[in-house]
């Protein structure tokens, strides 16, 4: 029954998303998210891809915007700008 399979995969997937706040959706803030509920898709708040590119060409550890804990998973990294070829790299 094609139904059926559908509600499985629906069942697998997470249905609540918790979207980013400026200042707010740092690592404790993800963390205790996910205490509250392991059924969501947490998001990150918005990294400009110009400070990506800024941190990398200065040899800083990109860590600080891209470090993210096993128990933070599934996690959605959202990345900002308007020029596609710097979003790119």
């Amino acid at each position: 029954d094609p139904s059926v399979d559908g509600l499985q995969a629906l069942q697998r997937r997470p249905l609540m998303q918790i979207a980013p706040m400026l200042d707010v959706s740092y690592e404790d803030f993800r963390q205790f998210m996910r205490i509250l509920t392991r059924r969501s898709q947490i998001w990150t708040e918005m990294i400009v891809a110009n400070s990506l590119l800024s941190s990398q060409k200065e040899c800083r550890a990109l860590s600080g915007f891209l470090d993210f804990a096993g128990h933070e998973h599934p996690i959605v990294c959202q990345l900002g700008g308007s020029d596609p070829s710097i979003l790119a790299e």
